[in-house]
């Protein structure tokens, strides 16, 4: 995701999941962590 968000500025991530949510939040909440960014 690092990759593909940082090679241009218009690109975007989808996350989609179907069924089980908890592993979609640990996903973006990993990243967030990796990225540094604050849900505040």
């Amino acid at each position: 995701m690092d990759t593909w968000l940082s090679a241009d500025s218009h690109n975007v991530v989808v996350i989609h999941n179907k069924g089980n949510r908890g592993r979609t939040g640990v996903v973006v909440a990993a990243y967030m962590h990796y990225s540094n960014i604050s849900a505040r």
